[in-house]
């Protein structure tokens, strides 16, 4: 084989890595075409999010830092997020953590140029980790499969760096010294080694209130991590206003 076949076929394959064809909806199952993930009437529902807080990626009305974020900055460099968590949207990351793993694909897919634009010098891509138990109930961790679809596409290498050592209950009903308390102890970096010196991205399915994403940045630079930033599929709006927040 001439070196101009090798380097041919060798650059088709990473095409097919970074943008795999796609025949149906992700949704619906409609017949789509140049490898979409949304077939054009499911596209049309997802509120994508366009307008964010340049800090935590939350969808803001208007240009800069939302009000959540110039009361606290978040421990984490900088996040964002493919969807706000609204709508149909909604009904896809349910349906991504009820029994169809598949969706992974789409939103990395989707999510594909976030990365490539915002986060193009991180060393590598973590994922928020579930107990073995909550795992194997569900029968997978829908952030590990979303951090693995993208190490796949984007070519930047995954790694397990958590362990979550018990279930806790639901942050969102929490006040702000609760959540804090509710994660303590709850994860530990199983190897520290490979996060000195190195930009980390954070992947998840959904930015709620933001605790947990806060507790792990706050492990991965006690690891020495140079950077850390955060991805996920969603995020929800949050509406106190810094007088409300606890």
């Amino acid at each position: 084989m001439s070196l101009f076949s090798f380097l041919q076929k060798h650059l088709q394959k990473l095409h097919r890595r970074a943008y795999p064809v796609n025949y149906t909806c992700y949704n619906c199952q409609a017949e789509v075409f140049n490898g979409q993930i949304f077939c054009s009437d499911c596209k049309d529902l997802v509120p994508y999010n366009t307008l964010y807080c340049l800090k935590c990626g939350r969808k803001i009305l208007q240009y800069g830092y939302c009000m959540d974020c110039r009361h606290t900055l978040p421990v984490f460099e900088k996040a964002r997020s493919l969807f706000v968590y609204e709508g149909q949207a909604v009904q896809f990351i349910h349906a991504f953590k009820n029994g169809n793993p598949h969706f992974a694909q789409g939103f990395a897919k989707e999510a594909l140029s976030i990365v490539r634009r915002e986060f193009f010098d991180a060393d590598f891509l973590t994922f928020v980790p579930m107990t073995k138990q909550a795992k194997d109930n569900r029968g997978y961790n829908q952030s590990e499969l979303f951090a693995r679809s993208m190490s796949e596409m984007s070519g930047i290498s995954v790694e397990e760096i958590f362990e979550k050592k018990r279930d806790t209950p639901e942050q969102k009903n929490l006040t702000r010294s609760e959540r804090q308390n509710n994660l303590k102890g709850v994860f530990h970096v199983k190897h520290r080694s490979i996060c000195k010196d190195k930009t980390v991205l954070l992947l998840d399915d959904t930015l709620t209130t933001g605790a947990t994403a806060n507790e792990l940045a706050k492990l991965l630079y006690g690891a020495k991590a140079k950077k850390v930033y955060l991805l996920t599929v969603a995020s929800v709006v949050l509406q106190k206003t810094p007088s409300t927040l606890p």
